[in-house]
Order: structure tokens, then sequence, then C-alpha cells
């Protein structure tokens, strides 16, 4: 139940600390084990986490010398990667807006900024991707952060975003963003998981940012160890 969910998301990112602990020696803990535990989905989607905190706390580094350094997640989700790069770097003064479609993700969002002492940092909007251009032209961020939508956008959708993200961006602004590659446990995720997603490898990934306005040299691509999570930081 609730695929493609940030509670999908929380359970994989946060097995060993939420999950694995509750399991007993029962069936169903035998298969959590077997099925989420060794899955290479759920272990990529972990290494994708940390490879986007270590690159939201380099951009932020970058951008040290700005009085404010201000960010936009999109489909933020609960925010975990956000919350945890900006708690990395205390001595910045980081805002950043959280949007999000789900009134439960933006809830969670809210619970978890409110545990880390940060809701001075932080604005939450429960809304689409049609309240960006308002939103940005407002706040006008440095860093864009859309982690795990394009995985559900079709290719001229995506292009379109990205073409839109791209122009809310300052000159040497950040755009963060990965896509899915396509891998073997696709089947089971389709299938079993109820969990349809976009997959594209390296180059369709490379190509949806390029066709999205950004130069080919401007675009870091990171694969985590799985190449199952391609993270992209692409500048403007």
């Amino acid at each position: 139940m609730g695929a493609a969910g940030w509670r999908s998301l929380d359970l994989f990112y946060n097995y060993h600390e939420k999950v694995k602990p509750e399991l007993n020696g029962n069936f169903e803990s035998w298969l959590t084990r077997h099925w989420v535990g060794k899955m290479e989905n759920r272990q990529a989607v972990t290494n994708r986490l940390k490879v986007l905190v270590e690159l939201l706390v380099e951009s932020f580094l970058k951008l040290s010398k700005e009085p404010e350094i201000r960010l936009v997640s999109i489909a933020s989700g609960s925010a975990q990667a956000v919350l945890e790069a900006i708690k990395r770097c205390p001595h910045l003064n980081i805002r950043a807006i959280l949007i999000d479609a789900d009134p439960t993700a933006i809830e969670e969002a809210g619970r978890m900024v409110s545990s880390c002492g940060l809701d001075e940092k932080f604005s939450i909007v429960c809304n689409t991707t049609k309240c960006l251009e308002e939103v940005c032209a407002d706040f006008q961020p440095h860093i864009i952060e859309m982690v795990g939508f394009l995985d559900y956008r079709p290719k001229n959708k995506a292009i379109q975003l990205i073409d839109q993200i791209k122009s809310f961006l300052p000159q040497d602004g950040i755009f963060l963003t990965c896509n899915i590659n396509k891998n073997r446990e696709k089947i089971f995720l389709d299938w079993l998981l109820l969990w349809p997603m976009i997959y594209r490898n390296e180059q369709e990934f490379a190509e949806l940012l390029i066709e999205g306005g950004f130069s080919p040299e401007n675009i870091q691509l990171i694969y985590e160890p799985f190449r199952i999570h391609g993270i992209a930081m692409c500048r403007k």
C-alpha cells in the first residue's frame, strides 16, 4: 500500500532504523528481511539519499558568501535530505520552501522540521507544480531540488518542467534532480509493489536535462553504486 508516496520512501530510507528492529522470527518478518532488506532498489534509494545530502551540502558551501541561501524543494515528501543537509551547515543562513501536493507528506515534513527545531527556516506549501511560478517569483531561490518526481513525468512534460525550473534560477543557480535507471528488479516493482515508474538510462536522463535547457558542460551526473538511481547537479 502507498507505493510512490513518501511513506514508502521513508521505510526504504530508514529500513535499518525503523523497520529492522521491529522484526521477529515470524514468516512476515522473514519475508520483509528477504524482499525488502536485500532488495537492490531499497538499498539504492538509500544510497541516493546519501548522495543527495552530500550534493546539497556542496551546493550550500558554494553559495556560502550569500547573506541568505534559498532553496525550493518540489514534491518534497518528508524532506529528509533537505533537513539532514541543513543540519550539517549550522553556520549558514539557509531558508527553504517545501512543496508537495500530498497533505500527509506536508504534515510529516512539518513534524520533522519542528522536531529539528528549524521552524523558522522552513515554509511549507501544499500544492502542485502549478504554484512554482508564484513561489519562485517571490522567493527567488538559488537552489531548486526535485528528487523522485521525474520518475513519474513523461518526456514532454518533464522537459517542459525542467525548462520552467531553469527559468526560475539565477545565473549559476543549481538544480538537483534524479531519475531511476532500468534495472533487473523493475518487474518486481511494477507487479508486486505496484510501483510503476518511468525508467531512463544515463543517456536518456542526460538528454532530458539538455532538452530542458541545461548545457552539457554544466551537468554533473552521479550514479550510486547499484547504478539504479542517477542524481544530477545542473548549473544554470
